[in-house]
Protein backbone atom coordinates (compact mmCIF):
# COMPACT_ATOMS: atom_id res chain seq x y z
CA UNK A 1 0.00 0.00 0.00
CA UNK A 2 3.07 2.06 0.66
CA UNK A 3 4.40 1.25 -2.63
CA UNK A 4 0.75 3.02 -4.28
CA UNK A 5 0.78 6.11 -1.74
CA UNK A 6 4.23 7.20 -2.96
CA UNK A 7 3.13 6.63 -6.62
CA UNK A 8 0.21 8.80 -6.51
CA UNK A 9 1.82 11.05 -4.70
CA UNK A 10 4.87 11.00 -7.31
CA UNK A 11 2.06 11.59 -9.90
CA UNK A 12 0.27 14.48 -8.12
CA UNK A 13 3.91 15.96 -7.88
CA UNK A 14 4.42 15.76 -11.46
CA UNK A 15 0.91 16.87 -12.48
CA UNK A 16 1.29 20.50 -10.63
CA UNK A 17 4.79 20.74 -11.51
CA UNK A 18 4.44 19.87 -15.34
CA UNK A 19 1.23 22.24 -15.41
CA UNK A 20 2.47 24.91 -13.67
CA UNK A 21 6.38 24.96 -14.91
CA UNK A 22 6.26 23.67 -18.37
CA UNK A 23 2.23 24.08 -19.13
CA UNK A 24 2.03 20.57 -20.02
CA UNK A 25 -0.60 17.86 -18.74
CA UNK A 26 0.26 14.69 -17.42
CA UNK A 27 -0.71 13.11 -21.13
CA UNK A 28 1.23 15.07 -23.39
CA UNK A 29 4.56 14.72 -20.84
CA UNK A 30 4.02 10.85 -20.79
CA UNK A 31 3.40 11.21 -24.72
CA UNK A 32 6.42 13.76 -25.26
CA UNK A 33 9.12 11.71 -23.29
CA UNK A 34 7.88 8.46 -25.53
CA UNK A 35 8.18 10.24 -28.70
CA UNK A 36 11.60 11.05 -27.18
CA UNK A 37 12.42 7.49 -26.31
CA UNK A 38 11.78 6.11 -29.34
CA UNK A 39 14.67 3.77 -30.86
CA UNK A 40 14.46 5.41 -34.48
CA UNK A 41 14.00 9.11 -33.69
CA UNK A 42 10.97 8.76 -34.63
CA UNK A 43 7.67 6.47 -33.78
CA UNK A 44 4.05 5.92 -35.04
CA UNK A 45 0.87 6.66 -33.68
CA UNK A 46 -0.24 3.20 -33.43
CA UNK A 47 3.00 2.34 -31.05
CA UNK A 48 2.31 5.44 -28.99
CA UNK A 49 -1.46 4.19 -28.72
CA UNK A 50 0.18 0.69 -27.92
CA UNK A 51 2.47 2.10 -24.96
CA UNK A 52 0.52 4.62 -23.57
CA UNK A 53 -3.08 2.49 -23.86
CA UNK A 54 -4.99 5.89 -24.97
CA UNK A 55 -6.97 5.35 -27.74
CA UNK A 56 -6.22 6.33 -31.14
CA UNK A 57 -8.69 9.18 -31.26
CA UNK A 58 -7.28 10.32 -27.49
CA UNK A 59 -3.85 10.12 -28.76
CA UNK A 60 -4.62 12.32 -31.67
CA UNK A 61 -6.00 15.18 -29.64
CA UNK A 62 -2.59 14.75 -27.08
CA UNK A 63 -0.42 14.90 -30.21
CA UNK A 64 -1.93 17.54 -31.54
CA UNK A 65 -1.69 19.66 -28.81
CA UNK A 66 2.13 18.67 -28.80
CA UNK A 67 2.24 19.77 -32.59
CA UNK A 68 0.54 23.04 -31.93
CA UNK A 69 3.39 23.74 -29.57
CA UNK A 70 5.83 22.80 -32.17
CA UNK A 71 7.05 20.20 -29.35
CA UNK A 72 6.52 17.43 -32.55
CA UNK A 73 5.81 16.98 -35.88
CA UNK A 74 4.04 14.33 -38.09
CA UNK A 75 4.02 12.83 -41.34
CA UNK A 76 3.30 10.69 -43.27
CA UNK A 77 5.55 6.78 -43.07
CA UNK A 78 6.96 6.54 -46.41
CA UNK A 79 6.52 2.74 -46.07
CA UNK A 80 2.62 2.92 -45.37
CA UNK A 81 1.20 6.08 -45.87
CA UNK A 82 -1.60 5.10 -44.08
CA UNK A 83 0.34 5.23 -40.54
CA UNK A 84 1.41 9.10 -39.00
CA UNK A 85 4.76 9.45 -37.65
CA UNK A 86 5.72 11.48 -34.80
CA UNK A 87 8.75 12.75 -34.69
CA UNK A 88 9.95 15.44 -31.43
CA UNK A 89 11.45 18.95 -32.40
CA UNK A 90 14.30 20.58 -30.97
CA UNK A 91 12.28 22.15 -28.60
CA UNK A 92 10.11 18.83 -27.62
CA UNK A 93 13.52 17.92 -26.98
CA UNK A 94 14.91 20.44 -24.76
CA UNK A 95 11.54 20.27 -23.09
CA UNK A 96 11.99 16.48 -22.27
CA UNK A 97 15.22 16.95 -20.82
CA UNK A 98 13.30 19.08 -18.20
CA UNK A 99 10.60 16.77 -17.87
CA UNK A 100 12.84 14.17 -16.91
CA UNK A 101 14.20 16.25 -14.35
CA UNK A 102 11.13 17.04 -12.69
CA UNK A 103 10.98 13.16 -12.41
CA UNK A 104 14.02 12.78 -10.78
CA UNK A 105 12.88 15.53 -8.26
CA UNK A 106 10.07 14.07 -7.79
CA UNK A 107 11.48 10.95 -6.86
CA UNK A 108 13.63 12.52 -4.47
CA UNK A 109 10.83 14.16 -2.85
CA UNK A 110 8.19 11.31 -2.54
CA UNK A 111 11.17 8.30 -2.50
CA UNK A 112 14.01 10.09 -0.69
CA UNK A 113 16.22 8.91 -3.57
CA UNK A 114 17.21 8.57 -7.27
CA UNK A 115 15.94 6.59 -9.84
Amino acid sequence: MELLSRGRRIMNFLDQRTSADLGLGLAESEILIRAVGAPSGATTMSELARQSGLTQSGLSRVVDRLEARSLVSCQPSVTDRRQRLVLVTDRGTDLARDLLDLLEVASREVLGEQL
